[in-house]
This record gives structure tokens, sequence and C-alpha cells, in this order.
């Protein structure tokens, strides 16, 4: 897999990204990253950084609201380097209604994010659990295994919940990376 620095149009490096195997958008994600207009893409950067956040070694990730999105984008691409892992994420619930299907609802655990159109956008994981669910827009805490699964032709983020907490104390609600 290769990689491209992200250069500044100063010339200064900004970030990068990582470019190989891709995935559809997934339905409803706003956390797709891509060069701004102030940016151009550097093909001749050595030894560029990949940028992706640094796995912890133990078994159990928690993420917190700073690199929030940056977190699930990583995980998404990557999926397999998270399959031996324990992810803890906390946010609003939510059921998400499916555009293929409006009758189709998805429990979900998420934070508001910049998006196409300003601050509509969102990031977090779709929930895979026969538990009771809370009361759209609680703050909850979930912990569970992160998977893939494909849904009419997207790919989406899902947590396989080994236990759900509704929290009285809210977090940070928006995030910007």
């Amino acid at each position: 897999m290769s990689t491209r620095a992200v250069k500044t149009t100063n010339g200064s490096k900004k970030s990068s990204a990582r470019w190989g195997k891709t995935r559809q958008r997934p339905q409803g994600f706003s956390i797709w990253w891509k060069p701004s207009r102030n940016q151009e893409i550097d093909e001749n950067a050595e030894n560029a950084e990949i940028g992706r956040p640094k796995i912890p070694e133990g078994k159990i990730l928690e993420i917190g609201y700073k690199k929030f999105l940056t977190q699930l984008n990583d995980i998404y691409f990557n999926i397999g380097d998270y399959a031996d892992k324990t992810i803890v994420v906390e946010g609003m619930f939510t059921y998400l209604v499916s555009y293929l299907d409006e009758g189709l609802r998805t429990p979900a655990v998420y934070r508001r994010s910049p998006g196409c159109c300003g601050n509509d956008g969102w990031g977090g994981f779709m929930l895979d659990w026969n538990g009771k669910f809370p009361k759209d827009d609680e703050w909850i805490r979930v912990a569970g295994r992160a998977f893939i699964q494909e849904n009419g032709g997207f790919e989406d983020l899902f947590l396989k919940v080994e236990s759900l907490e509704v929290k009285k104390e809210r977090g940070l609600e928006f995030v910007r990376d």
C-alpha cells in the first residue's frame, strides 16, 4: 500500500493520507477524508507518515472525543487490526432510518460532526445487540467488537455490543476530528 504526503500550498506538510484498497462510503457516514482545495498531493515524498492513530497494545480501546472521527475512520478502513479489541465508545443513542427501506430502523451510538452542508454530519457505530435499548438521544457508553456488515451495496460499521450503559452526565456532542 502506498502513502502520499499531503502538503499545503505553501509547501509545509500538514497531514498525510493512506491510499490503496478503498471501500464504498457507508450510508449516513460523514467521515470521508479528501484533500481540501488548498492542499496538493506530494507524489515524491519519501518516508511519508501514514497519519494513523496508534493502536494500543491492550485488548480495550476507549475512543474519546479527541480524534473521534479519525479513530472511527481507521477502524473502518483497517477492521482486521481491531479484531481482538473491545471498543468502548460514548455518544448519543438513536435509531437510524434506512434510505432504502424507511421501515428499517438500526440502533446507533453517534456524535455530531461537520458534514457536506455545514454541521449536519455524524460519526459512530451501528449497534448489534439483543438487549433493551435506551430512549432516543440518551447518552450511552457502549463496549463491543467492531465489524463491517454489507447493506444494499454499502458497508456499515457495527459494534457487536457486550455492554450498554445509560450515563447521566453527557460528553461532548459535537466533534471536529
